[in-house]
């Protein structure tokens, strides 16, 4: 990960990722393995509070996953922690 320059490689392959993509992958790895939770996830993301966005940090997560998977990563790099939230 290239914070400066936002960018992200797996496997020497380029994973292009939008900007709240990045920002959720970026924090994820800032906190490695610890569980972050939605309201987390979305008040650093959006810097915003959050008021009952569950869906729009679900989809987000999902999109980061399935471009992650295609790039070449093993599933699972980004755990959800049922009733608590995700972790890598």
């Amino acid at each position: 990960m290239d914070p400066e320059n936002r960018k992200v490689w797996l496997d020497g392959k380029e994973v292009y990722l939008t900007s709240k993509e990045f920002d959720i992958l970026r924090l994820l790895l800032k906190h490695k393995g610890n569980v972050l939770s939605v309201v987390q996830i979305y008040e650093n993301v959006w810097h915003e509070e959050f008021l009952h966005s569950e869906n729009v940090v679900m989809m987000h997560i999902a999109n980061l996953r399935n471009k992650l998977k295609k790039s070449g990563s093993p599933d699972g790099v980004i755990k959800t922690v049922w009733g608590r939230g995700y972790s890598i």
